[in-house]
C-alpha cells in the first residue's frame, strides 16, 4: 500500500504555527483527481511550445509552400502540366 496515497506536496510553510511556544513548519498536500493537474510552471509552457513547434516541422514549410504554389499554377494554366504529362524534361545549360 502506498503510504502517501498519491498526494503530492503543494506548499511548504516555514514557521507556520506554534506548539508550546516552539515554531513549527507547515505543509499542504494535494491529490489531483478526474484529470486535474498542478498549475503550469514556466518549464511546462516552454515544453508545450517546443512540442507544438516540433509538430509543425518548420523546415518543411518552404517545401509545402512550393508544392502548393506549383499545384495552384498547374490548375490556373492548363498548358503548364504538359511537360510533366509527356515526360519531357527541360534542362538549363550555360
Amino acid at each position: 500500500m502506498n503510504p502517501n496515497r498519491d498526494f503530492t506536496q503543494h506548499h511548504y510553510l516555514p514557521y507556520y504555527y506554534s506548539i508550546r511556544g516552539v515554531l513549527k513548519d507547515g505543509f499542504t498536500y494535494v491529490l489531483y483527481i478526474n484529470g486535474g493537474h498542478p498549475p503550469w510552471t514556466l518549464f511546462d509552457y516552454i515544453q508545450h511550445i517546443g512540442s507544438a513547434l516540433a509538430s509543425l516541422s518548420p523546415c518543411s514549410i518552404p517545401q509545402r509552400l512550393y508544392r502548393q504554389a506549383q499545384s495552384l499554377l498547374r490548375s490556373l494554366i492548363p498548358w503548364s502540366g504538359i511537360a510533366s504529362k509527356t515526360g519531357i524534361q527541360y534542362s538549363r545549360t550555360m
